[in-house]
């Protein structure tokens, strides 16, 4: 919807390597089963098996996290999992200068 005004979308997939040494396979065949429009990484760095680099630079110690990014790169918004759909629009809509 917004792609047109330069939104770009990236996933990122925190795994821990000391649970789950699958997740890239996993995350790949998702994303491509899935059909996803749009990147998909995987975290797999932490200092142990509870919280990886990702969740660390979002002050965050749970998944799945979403976060807003401006064209700097600097985060203007986190959600999660409780997040409503109005809420995350109303923050990309003020990203977007919509």
């Amino acid at each position: 919807m917004y792609a047109k005004d330069g939104l770009q979308v990236l996933g990122i997939h925190a795994a821990f390597p000391q649970k789950d040494d699958l997740a890239m396979d996993r995350v790949s065949r998702f994303a491509k089963e899935g059909q996803l429009p749009f990147p998909v990484g995987v975290d797999t760095r932490g200092d142990d098996a509870t919280v990886t680099e990702t969740l660390k630079r979002y002050k965050s110690d749970h998944m799945p996290l979403m976060g807003l990014a401006d064209r700097d790169g600097v985060v203007r918004f986190t959600a999660d999992q409780h997040t409503d759909e109005e809420t995350i629009e109303e923050a990309v809509r003020g990203l977007m200068g919509k």
